[in-house]
C-alpha cells in the first residue's frame, strides 16, 4: 500500500455554487502531506494542518520544490490554541511562510475568548471557525461570533470557513450570516482521493437545499451582544 492511500483529504466547499474550493489534510507531517497532495494533483488548493513548534521552513520549502506543487496552492492551517501560547513566535513563522509564497489559515477561531487582536495581527488568508461554534450556530452568542469573525476577515480580504458542518440547518443558518465556505461530513468525508464537484454528497446537498427541507428552526435574528471572541 502506498503512503498516499493512507492519507485522507476532506473537501472544503464553496456552497454558493456547490463547488470545491480546496481539500484539507491533517497527517501530522507536513512534508508527507505535501507529497501526497502533489501525487493527486498539482492544480488544487490544499489546507495542511501544522502545529509544530519547529516548523522547519527550509525543509517544507524543499519538499514543496521536489513535489512540483506551487507554494501558492498550499495554505498552512495553524490552531489558534497553539498561537495564543506563543504569539510572537507564530507571527514570525507566518511571516516566513508568506515570504515563501504559502498561505495561512487560523483554525479553531471563536473557541478561545479575547483572541481578536491575535487574529487581526496575523491577518490570515482564512479564518476557520471552531466546530463547537458551528454545532451550536442556532445560539445567538455563536451566531454573533461567526458574524463578527466574518466582518473581521473582510478588513484584509480574508475569508472564513465553517468547520464541522453536519446538518442542513447549519448550512442555511450560515448562509443567513453570509458564510459560504464549509467543511464537514455533510459535504464530504475524508478520502484518499480528491472529491469532485459532481460528487454524490454535493449533488444531494444541492437537491435538499433547493426544496428547503431542513425542517428546523433558523438562527435567531442578530440584535444582541454575545460574541466572546
Amino acid at each position: 500500500m502506498s503512503f498516499c492511500s493512507e492519507i485522507l483529504f476532506q473537501p472544503i466547499v464553496d456552497t454558493a455554487g456547490y463547488r470545491i474550493l480546496a481539500h484539507h489534510c491533517d497527517v501530522g507531517m507536513v512534508d508527507v502531506a505535501i507529497r501526497a497532495a502533489a501525487a493527486l494533483s498539482t492544480d488544487g488548493l490544499y489546507l495542511i494542518r501544522t502545529c509544530s513548534e519547529n516548523p522547519r521552513c527550509h525543509a517544507i520549502r524543499e519538499a514543496t520544490r521536489l513535489s512540483g506543487l506551487p507554494p501558492a496552492n498550499i495554505v498552512f492551517e495553524i490552531p489558534i490554541s497553539v498561537v495564543v501560547r506563543e504569539p510572537n513566535h507564530w507571527a514570525s513563522v507566518c511571516d516566513e511562510y508568506r515570504q515563501s509564497g504559502f498561505g495561512i489559515a487560523l483554525a479553531g477561531a471563536g473557541s478561545i475568548p479575547r483572541t481578536l487582536r491575535i487574529i487581526r495581527d496575523l491577518r490570515p488568508d482564512y479564518i476557520k471557525l471552531d466546530r463547537m461554534v458551528i454545532r451550536h450556530i442556532e445560539r445567538l452568542s455563536c451566531a454573533m461570533t461567526v458574524r463578527g469573525l466574518a466582518d473581521l476577515a473582510e478588513e484584509w480580504g480574508g475569508r472564513v470557513i465553517a468547520d464541522g458542518v453536519e446538518r442542513l440547518l447549519v448550512v442555511e443558518n450560515l448562509w443567513l450570516l453570509d458564510v459560504y465556505l464549509m467543511q464537514g461530513a455533510l459535504l464530504g468525508k475524508g478520502s484518499p482521493q480528491l472529491a469532485r464537484n459532481d460528487s454524490a454528497d454535493l449533488v444531494s446537498l444541492a437537491q435538499a437545499l433547493s426544496v428547503g427541507n431542513s425542517r428546523e428552526e433558523p438562527v435567531h435574528a442578530l440584535g444582541a451582544s454575545g460574541s466572546h471572541f
